[in-house]
């Protein structure tokens, strides 16, 4: 029952409730939610199970610096990247610093008798075969001689 206040007096009225309850409408979000938790999940189990690998990063270049060892002459940095020792034999890469310029030779001398090869593979870049046996230790002297300037003079020492 409801109590009206009019200018008459108190109104009463009746009103009776339906015995029928309106039905609340159905929400989607609720199973689509779950339906996208489903998803994800499942995506997760099978690239945890079917093991994708991680690819790393490329290096940079031939000489990468956290691979590489620095040489300085002259305020100019040489990195040299020693590739494993096959036979008696290591393949050096010769990185020139780009301060330096187009390098128009390269020369490598060690304490030993006879020459090294080096072959200029680009203008900064070098290859070098070095006579080095495993788990021995050689001192090399690098000279650079640049486009224009001086020749800068690297020491360092490569192990095999």
């Amino acid at each position: 029952m409801t109590v009206r206040h009019t200018g008459n007096g108190l109104q009463l009225t009746r009103s009776h409730r339906s015995t029928n309850p309106v039905p609340v409408k159905r929400s989607w979000r609720g199973a689509f939610t779950a339906v996208v938790a489903a998803v994800v999940l499942c995506a997760s189990v099978t690239l945890l199970l079917t093991g994708v690998s991680v690819v790393p990063a490329a290096a940079e270049g031939p000489c990468p610096p956290r691979a590489s060892m620095p040489a300085y002459s002259g305020g100019r940095e040489l990195l040299v990247r020693t590739e494993p020792v096959r036979g008696s034999t290591a393949l050096l890469h010769l990185c020139a610093d780009p301060a330096i310029g187009p390098v128009r030779a390269w020369e490598i001398s060690t304490a030993r008798p006879g020459t090294i090869a080096v072959q200029r593979v680009a203008e900064s870049v070098a290859l070098a075969a070095v006579p080095l046996r495993t788990d021995r230790r050689m001192d090399l002297v690098v000279t650079v001689r640049p486009g224009s300037g001086q020749p800068l003079t690297f020491k360092f020492s490569v192990r095999g």
